[in-house]
């Protein structure tokens, strides 16, 4: 079973590990094979240059929407601080809007994933797959303290 003191210390270590795995390698891509493009057009047109990708300075692009995958540590500082925020709202409602933040997260780390995995010339690589076992961790701690808390009926005062 899972104390309050305990959920709240695994959610503050998730949002560490997400900080942490910003930094961290999220992606490869392999530019200027064969043609000149914007990175490697100074260096020569025929020159290959392989471009380190992290949380800082990479983004997801899909219908014209250009979200900042710096966005993620921002959402997983946002998900520990209103866990561990008593005052914001009842324990229900903050645990909803925890389990909304990292749900977002998960989606986007997930997403940014499956973008360098099937993108012609790029691969990921560990930052991302910490981002997305981070977030899954916070979800599993809410679902687990959600599944095991007793009913307000049977509590004893």
């Amino acid at each position: 079973m899972l104390t309050e003191k305990g959920s709240a210390v695994g959610i503050v270590l998730a949002a560490i590990l997400i900080l942490v795995s910003s930094f961290l390698p999220w992606g490869y891509v392999t530019v200027g094979l064969g043609g000149a493009d914007e990175i490697t057009f100074d260096f020569g047109p025929f020159i290959s240059s392989r471009v380190t990708l992290t949380a800082w300075n990479s983004h997801i692009s899909t219908a014209h929407i250009m979200l900042p995958n710096w966005l993620i540590v921002l959402v997983g500082v946002l998900a520990a601080a209103t866990y561990l925020l008593r005052s914001t709202a009842p324990e229900g409602k903050r645990a909803m809007l925890v389990v909304a933040l990292a749900s977002y997260g998960l989606l986007h780390s997930a997403f940014a994933s499956y973008i360098l995995n099937t993108s012609l010339n790029s691969n990921a690589s560990y930052g991302v797959f910490l981002t997305i076992l981070a977030f899954a961790s916070i979800l599993a701690i809410l679902v687990g303290r959600r599944r095991y808390r007793q009913p307000a009926i049977l509590k004893t005062p």
